[in-house]
């Protein structure tokens, strides 16, 4: 037994052992001959700010924060746009922007020089700076939102708007039909036609519906309503090789008659121009501190094509309560500027006043003055808000807005009156009295568009316009197909139960007198026996004994025995000469 160990140890020694050794040989030669495995180095900001060896020295590192930021502070500002002025949100933005970068490099720099040695925590002088201007910063400005809401100022937004309540009289005399310029066609028919004038310039111009702004314009003497609109550019290619939009069109609202009108050097400040010509970037960089939400087109009375852009100021802490306070007039051809106290502007401008701003103040004036929780939770007592939509008139040059007030219940379709604004002037006319109580202007639309002949063949009614005719409050408008307008109509505002349709704007203006029992301005009288007649429909057509040559047209209604009419049979009436036809107003029979 001893003999057989010996041996199994002696085996061992010669094989097994030599064997493990060489193998540790050859792992201790493997891993001598390998190279150490290197972390991959990146590129870091903080390194390279230290001054690392390996990394960009501290002036390079410098320079090109310096370059980037300030890029970044260009680029901001060309492609935003901010207002440079206190009483603006986006400036407060960019001043944001523009402070804090500077911030962090200044602080970070003093805390490594050991300068600025406190901390919180793990928080270093540098980050706990930052954090805390940003916090204030911040909270000053979320701050200044909430407390400017109508939340907490309500009545101070009810009182920027001063109104004047004015009687009948005023409003006959202000709003007279005879003396006012009423539009035939509204903004979607206009457009339609100034589609129609692109012509051979549609391949690379288009018009913008935005920029379609209405105003009045004189011609020969009187002033009329018209609409504008200039060609703006396909796309940047098209503008980056142009030297100007070759013109804009024009659509006269009363005649319907639309035009391309040239212009000569070309319209260059557009919103699709580029760099330099862009209509925003140039206003802005004319006038960096300039307050404004809108930009009109127009032209004046010679025709040479303007930009109207209404500025105003903040009234309910500094970022609240848009009033009017100056124009801005910039010339579309030269890029010529200037700026104009609000009422010291030329004539022909029209929008000096913000639509959106005028009716702003109105709503607020409306709603808001029992503050706001009787507006919103409360008992809403003397809540009003103007109504869905609105409309223009022109009267002497002055370019007014006219709405109708109603509550706030969205299904009362009932006013208590009518809000009548100057864009001009701001001057604003409150209507209230009994006389003006009655429909409003989305109830006035259904009741023209349910009466037969309009709903058989589908027309659709545009926005009522108020107006007076003989002292009655009264609703015009237009039904029109996908294509022009095809009759005018006449509602009396009271009650919607006076009502008038016709193919031509005399004809609906006739039988509405009629149906009031009022007399046109011009009219005639006559009295003979028949010679001949014949009734259609709802008509009777006759002809004189004197003149049997001219045709007179009698509506049935008016005299119930003119069923009975034979030749010879004598008439006495009032007559009115109508788009060439003889319509009789009033009619007396005596029989033969």
């Amino acid at each position: 037994m001893l003999l057989i160990q010996k041996w199994k140890t002696l085996m061992i020694n010669l094989f097994l052992e030599p064997e493990k050794e060489d193998l540790n040989k050859k792992e201790i030669a493997m891993n001598f001959n390998k190279k150490p495995k290197q972390k991959k180095s990146s590129f870091s900001f903080v390194k390279s700010y230290e001054g690392s060896s390996d990394k960009l020295p501290k002036p390079f590192f410098y320079a090109i924060i310096g370059i980037i930021y300030v890029l970044f502070i260009l680029l901001y500002y060309y492609f935003i746009l901010p207002a440079l002025n206190f009483n603006s949100i986006p400036s407060w933005i960019f001043v944001f922007f523009i402070i804090l970068p500077p911030l962090f490099v200044i602080t970070h720099a003093l805390t490594r020089k050991n300068i600025l040695k406190f901390k919180v925590k793990k928080y270093n002088a540098y980050k706990i700076i930052c954090g805390c201007f940003s916090l204030i910063y911040i909270s000053t400005l979320v701050l200044c939102l909430i407390f400017g809401t109508r939340l907490f100022r309500a009545k101070a937004y009810s009182n920027i708007l001063k109104v004047d309540f004015e009687t009948k009289e005023t409003f006959n005399e202000t709003f007279n039909y005879e003396d006012v310029k009423l539009p035939s066609i509204d903004k979607d028919i206009a457009y339609r036609l100034a589609q129609t004038k692109l012509g051979n310039y549609g391949d690379q111009y288009q018009i913008s519906e935005k920029n379609f702004s209405i105003q009045s314009v004189t011609r020969n003497g009187e002033s009329t309503l018209v609409r504008v609109v200039p060609l703006e550019y396909r796309n940047i290619f098209i503008s980056l090789g142009n030297k100007g939009a070759p013109g804009y069109i024009e659509v006269n609202c009363v005649t319907q008659e639309a035009k391309f009108v040239p212009v000569e050097g070309g319209i260059k400040y557009l919103s699709s121009a580029m760099f330099s010509k862009d209509l925003n970037r140039y206003l802005r960089f004319n006038n960096i501190n300039a307050l404004y939400s809108s930009k009109y087109f127009e032209i004046d009375d010679e025709g040479n094509p303007y930009w109207v852009v209404p500025c105003h100021r903040n009234k309910v802490g500094l970022f609240n309560g848009r009033d009017p306070v100056s124009v801005i007039l910039l010339n579309a051809v030269t890029g010529e500027i200037k700026n104009y106290k609000l009422g010291e502007e030329p004539q022909w401008v029209d929008h000096a006043i913000s639509l959106d701003v005028m009716m702003d103040q109105a709503n607020d004036y409306l709603k808001y003055k029992k503050g706001f929780i009787n507006a919103t939770f409360g008992a809403k007592s003397n809540v009003f808000n103007l109504s869905d939509g609105y409309n223009y008139l022109i009267k002497n040059n002055d370019f007014y807005f006219i709405s109708t007030v109603t509550s706030d219940n969205e299904n009362d379709q009932t006013s208590i009156g009518f809000l009548i604004m100057s864009l001009k002037t701001k001057e604003t006319l409150f209507f209230n009295s009994m006389e003006f109580q009655g429909l409003t202007e989305m109830r006035a639309r259904q009741i023209a568009e349910q009466e037969d002949s309009v709903k058989a063949q589908k027309f659709t009614s545009t926005w009522p316009i108020l107006i007076s005719i003989r002292g009655i409050p009264t609703y015009f408008l237009t039904l029109k197909n996908s294509v022009t307008v095809q009759k005018y109509c006449f509602i009396d505002v009271k009650t919607g139960g006076k009502i008038s349709i016709a193919d031509s704007l005399d004809k609906a203006l006739n039988e509405y007198l009629r149906i009031n029992q009022q007399e046109p301005e011009n009219f005639y009288t006559a009295e003979d026996t028949i010679f001949r007649f014949n009734i259609i429909d709802e008509y009777v057509y006759f002809s004189l004994t004197s003149g049997p040559q001219k045709i007179y047209k009698s509506d049935l209604s008016l005299n119930p025995l003119l069923k009975l009419l034979n030749v010879g049979d004598k008439v006495n009436f009032k007559y009115s000469t109508i788009d060439n036809e003889n319509i009789v107003l009033s009619i007396d029979v005596t029989f033969q």
